[in-house]
């Protein structure tokens, strides 16, 4: 069989540092292919020629070039498709997707969807797209209140809002211990909870152990009665209130390096994509507007003229 393989259309060498993994992600993109399609693809030969002797009739390199790169898959891990093919992983799944997620959430092998808004990046392009919604108003397909001017970015919290508002076909959560109903589960949870002290969790105070029933009452004690807690930058006088804040400045900052640099301005981005974005958003070059076929206004994005349409002229 090894005859007729032939080998992938452009296989680079792999860098210094590289692992069979890593390397595996440069072939991946050198050929224009997903990381989950190639690894497929090695898996397929690797069956009837084995790892090492696929490897070296795709890629040209010999086998010797090849045991000399570290390799971090177990052998034969072709043959136990719903186990993580990582050395020292246990990780199993029923589904073959969710090994590809698993790969790269925990071991960074495969394909990130990145936000061309910011340094959001999700495992499935489907979490972007929820993404894109939610964060940035991309893409929304907005559900208008019949009764009033209220938008909702879906059918849910449209269906919540009408029931809560407009006591439009509301689901009443009864309390058990007394006469209290409410709209929202949660409402009953707070009230079990404060009213008679079932199910109820205590937050306490660091800084001066006053206990609190619940966790937004804690925030206000916190902000009231002592400083807000506070969360620094080690490499320069950035703070922020929330930590994860805080880590997303350092990620974007101070670790990735912003190589890609505009040539009309300073700016700078740490993706290619980034600079992509900013020409077009900043300096109006490389833009494909998106004429409304209703009235003169153009959109620099599909998504903008689909907004457009749904709040100017009632359409979608």
């Amino acid at each position: 069989m090894e005859r007729f393989i032939k080998p992938i259309p452009v296989h680079p060498s792999p860098l210094q540092e590289d692992s069979i993994g890593k390397w595996f992600l440069s072939l991946a993109k050198a050929n224009k292919v997903s990381f989950k399609l190639f690894l497929q693809y090695i898996i397929n030969y690797s069956r009837y020629l084995g790892f090492l002797d696929a490897l070296q009739v795709l890629t040209t390199f010999q086998k010797k070039f090849l045991i000399k790169i570290p390799n971090e898959f177990n052998e034969s891990f072709w043959d136990f498709p719903n186990h993580c093919p990582i050395k020292g992983c246990n990780y199993n799944h029923k589904y073959r997707s969710s090994i590809f997620t698993h790969l790269i959430v925990k071991h960074n092998l495969g394909d990130w969807f990145n936000c061309p808004q910011c340094d959001y990046r999700a495992k499935s392009n489907s979490l972007l797209v929820q993404h894109l919604v939610y964060s940035h108003d991309i893409g929304v397909n907005w559900h208008q209140c019949p009764d009033c001017g209220f938008k909702a970015k879906d059918k849910g919290h449209l269906k919540v809002h009408r029931a809560k508002i407009h006591n439009i076909n509301p689901k009443w959560f009864n309390c058990e211990n007394c006469d209290f109903q409410t709209k929202t589960k949660k409402n009953l949870e707070t009230h079990l909870a404060l009213v008679h002290e079932i199910g109820a969790k205590t937050f306490q105070c660091l800084y001066c152990k006053q206990i609190l029933k619940l966790e937004s009452h804690l925030i206000r004690h916190i902000k009231s009665k002592h400083k807000s807690p506070s969360y620094a930058c080690p490499h320069c006088k950035f703070i922020s209130k929330r930590r994860d804040t805080l880590n997303r400045h350092i990620k974007s900052k101070h670790i990735k390096q912003k190589k890609f640099r505009c040539s009309l301005c300073d700016y700078r981005s740490v993706r290619k994509d980034g600079i992509n974005q900013h020409l077009i958003h900043a300096h109006n070059i490389g833009v494909k507007y998106y004429k409304c076929q209703h009235c003169d206004y153009q959109a620099k994005t599909s998504q903008n003229l689909r907004i457009h349409l749904v709040n100017i002229h009632d359409i979608g």
